[in-house]
C-alpha cells in the first residue's frame, strides 16, 4: 500500500508535469513526524477526530486498528534551529493559520445562524437523493461538488489521493462514479449518513450566483457544447431570440448570454434546473449537513491547503490543479480570505441587462443570498 508522504510526493510531481509546481519543492520541508493523539489536526471549532472506520459497503462498515494520524508539525528543537528567513516565513505561516481558523470559524457561525431562520429544526432524514454530495471512505471526507465552483480541480485532486494515481483526463466526473464506491452520501441509509456526517471532514466551496452564471454561459454556449445546444440552445433561441434564422434554431449554437438569463429568470421551479445554474443550496443542502469548512472560491488557492491538512496530506507540498481559476477578476478584503469578485466584472455582463430581468435573475437564486451573503461577503448586484 502507497504511504500518504508517498502518495503527495508523486500528486505533486505529477501537477510539477503541467508547470504548476517546481519538482524540486515536492521534496522539501517534508519530514513528518508522529502526531502525539490520534486525531485529526485542529483548526476549526470542531475536534476532527481520527476514526478506526475504512471501507464502507453501504450497510457494513469493516475496522481497522491502531491507526495513527500523522501532521506536518516542527519539533521545537527544529524551530530553534531555524535561521533568519526560515524562521520568519514559519512565524508567517503559523500566523496565517491563525488567522484563517478565525475567519472559516466565523463563517461557520454565520452559516448556522442564517440557518436557524431559514431551516429552524433541520434533520438528515430529510435530505434529498443528491449525487453532488460526495463520500470517500478512503481519505475519510465529504464533499460537496457545485459545479463552475472548481469542482473538476477538487475531483481531479481528490481522485489522485483516493487512487493513489496521477489523473489527467479532462472529464473526471465518470471516473469517480467508476471507481469511488458507493460514490454518494445518499446512497447509504440514514442511520450511515450519521456516522460518516459525525465522524468525516467535511466541506463546499461557494461562489457569487451571478458569476457562476457567467462562467456556465461561457463554458456551454459561448465555447459550444453540442449537448447544451441541443438540450437547452435551440429552445432558448426559439424563445428569445427576435427573427432567429433557420440554423440557429436548428442548432441551437451561439446563445447569448442575455438570452440565458432570460432562459433562467422564467424556469418555474430553479431548484430542479440544470446543475449548472442550480442554487448552490439545493446542490449541496447546507442547513441539513453542517459543513466543517465553507470555502471561498476566490481564494480557493491558499483555502486548499486546509482541505488537504484535514485530509492528512501535506499542504505545504500540494496544489490544486487550476487553483489560479479563483483568482482572477477578484477584489481582497481581510488578507484575501473574503475576496469576492470584482463588481466591475458583473456590470460588464450585467450592463445590458435590465434592473427588473436582474432582481428576477437574483430572486432565483434568493437562498443562496440568504446563507451566504454574510458568511462570504456576498453582495447582491442590484438592491430590490
Amino acid at each position: 500500500m502507497i504511504s500518504k508522504k508517498a502518495l503527495s510526493v508523486f500528486l505533486c510531481i505529477s501537477i510539477s508535469i503541467n508547470g504548476l509546481y517546481l519538482l524540486k519543492d515536492c521534496f522539501s520541508n517534508f519530514e513528518i513526524k508522529e502526531s502525539p493523539q490520534n486525531m485529526r489536526p485542529t483548526w476549526t471549532s470542531h475536534e476532527f477526530r481520527k476514526t478506526n472506520t475504512t471501507e464502507m459497503k453501504h450497510e457494513t462498515i469493516e475496522t481497522k486498528t491502531n491507526t495513527s494520524t500523522k501532521t506536518n508539525t516542527f519539533l521545537d528543537s527544529e524551530y530553534n534551529e531555524m535561521k533568519g528567513s526560515q524562521r520568519k516565513e514559519h512565524e508567517h505561516s503559523t500566523v496565517q493559520s491563525h488567522d484563517i481558523e478565525l475567519v472559516l470559524n466565523k463563517r461557520r457561525q454565520s452559516m448556522q445562524q442564517a440557518c436557524e431562520i431559514t431551516t429552524p429544526h433541520p434533520t438528515i432524514e430529510g435530505l434529498p437523493w443528491s449525487e453532488y454530495i460526495l463520500v470517500s471512505n478512503k481519505l475519510k471526507m465529504v464533499y460537496c461538488m457545485i459545479p463552475k465552483v472548481a469542482s473538476s480541480s477538487w475531483l481531479t485532486a481528490l481522485l489522485t489521493l483516493h487512487m493513489g494515481i496521477a489523473i489527467e483526463e479532462l472529464d473526471v466526473w465518470p471516473i469517480w462514479k467508476e471507481n469511488v464506491h458507493p460514490p454518494h452520501l445518499t446512497d447509504y441509509s440514514t442511520e450511515i449518513q450519521k456516522k460518516i456526517l459525525g465522524e468525516y471532514f467535511k466541506f463546499m466551496f461557494i461562489r457569487d450566483p451571478l458569476d457562476r452564471l457567467i462562467s456556465a454561459w461561457d463554458d456551454k454556449f459561448n465555447h459550444t457544447k453540442p449537448y447544451y445546444s441541443h438540450r437547452y440552445g435551440t429552445e432558448i433561441i426559439q424563445r428569445y431570440r427576435a427573427n432567429p434564422s433557420i440554423e440557429a434554431v436548428q442548432t441551437g449554437d451561439n446563445v447569448t448570454f442575455n438570452e440565458l438569463v432570460s432562459y433562467i429568470t422564467d424556469i418555474d421551479v430553479i431548484q430542479r434546473a440544470d446543475e449548472h445554474w442550480r442554487p448552490m443550496t439545493d446542490l449541496c443542502h447546507p442547513c441539513l449537513i453542517d459543513y466543517d469548512m465553507y470555502g471561498n472560491f476566490y481564494n480557493v488557492e491558499e483555502e486548499s491547503k486546509f482541505v488537504f491538512k484535514n485530509l492528512d496530506i501535506n499542504e505545504s507540498n500540494m496544489t490544486l490543479p487550476h487553483a489560479n481559476l479563483g483568482n482572477n477578476n477578484t477584489k481582497s478584503i481581510l488578507n484575501g480570505y473574503n475576496k469576492t469578485v470584482e463588481t466591475s466584472k458583473l456590470k460588464e455582463f450585467y450592463s445590458h441587462i435590465s434592473l427588473e430581468k436582474i432582481i428576477k435573475l437574483q430572486d432565483q437564486y434568493k437562498q443562496d443570498y440568504a446563507l451566504f451573503s454574510d458568511a462570504l461577503q456576498l453582495n447582491k448586484l442590484v438592491e430590490d
